[in-house]
């Protein structure tokens, strides 16, 4: 009987503590159910959820639990980590920076676990404009989609009341002009420009804090009191059995 119990206990206790699913890439993951990024010592509020706000407006909704507007270290260290395509992303306020990443036929790439950790802010079909700003054609592909997310940071150091914006974009482009195609990733720290990009108009705010102390979950105390539970029914038997022997 004692060990239907335990047995039974155990699978329950097991079901309790089953870990959430994690999205991971570099030393940054999320679980699926969550909106806090951990990565690097930080946290960072996913980007879509301040999409459309101001700075102001993420601030007063999200300062008092810690939140703070990135600065331009922490996103250069965060682009560093991700790469897309360079390792030498700058922390300078003035210097606006850009890079392209060609994955050949491959719609997988750092863009897109990246959009799954931070978000993905914006979709746009193909309408000609996106593929005419690398080459000097015009075209247009029903079909083909881009996808882009992107959040304001910075410290305004020069005090132009003017921040910086983060963008990353993943999209079929041309690979050149004899029309082969290949999958584009780009992405931009751009200095004191709020513009939208190549049609995505949605833009964050990339928030940070110092990584939180992790709080007691409850399957974690239910846990302890199964196990408490199962040792003090384990103890009673033992009692039980001993003074029926004697």
């Amino acid at each position: 009987m004692v060990k239907k119990i335990i047995f039974t206990a155990s699978l329950l206790l097991a079901s309790l503590t089953t870990q959430a699913a994690l999205v991971e890439y570099n030393g940054y993951s999320r679980e699926e159910s969550s909106t806090v990024v951990t990565g690097k010592g930080l946290e960072w509020l996913k980007w879509d959820v301040t999409k459309g706000m101001s700075i102001e407006s993420a601030l007063v909704a999200y300062s008092a639990d810690g939140w703070t507007l990135a600065n331009n270290a922490q996103m250069a260290g965060l682009f560093n980590d991700f790469q897309f395509g360079k390792n030498d992303w700058s922390a300078v306020e003035s210097e606006s920076q850009f890079s392209v990443e060609v994955s050949v036929n491959s719609a997988t790439n750092v863009a897109t676990s990246f959009f799954q950790i931070f978000g993905q802010m914006s979709t746009i079909s193909d309408n000609g404009h996106v593929c005419s700003y690398f080459i000097t054609k015009e075209c247009n592909y029903p079909g083909y989609v881009y996808r882009g997310t992107a959040a304001l940071f910075g410290n305004d150091a020069d005090g132009d009341f003017q921040y910086n914006q983060a963008f990353v974009m993943n999209g079929l482009l041309y690979a050149g002009e004899d029309e082969n195609f290949a999958y584009r990733v780009i992405a931009d720290l751009d200095a004191d420009n709020h513009v939208s990009y190549w049609g995505f108009e949605d833009v964050g705010i990339a928030l940070v804090r110092a990584v939180q102390p992790m709080p007691v979950s409850l399957p974690g105390s239910l846990s302890i009191l199964g196990l408490g539970f199962i040792g003090l029914m384990y103890q009673r038997r033992h009692r039980k059995l001993a003074s029926e022997q004697n």
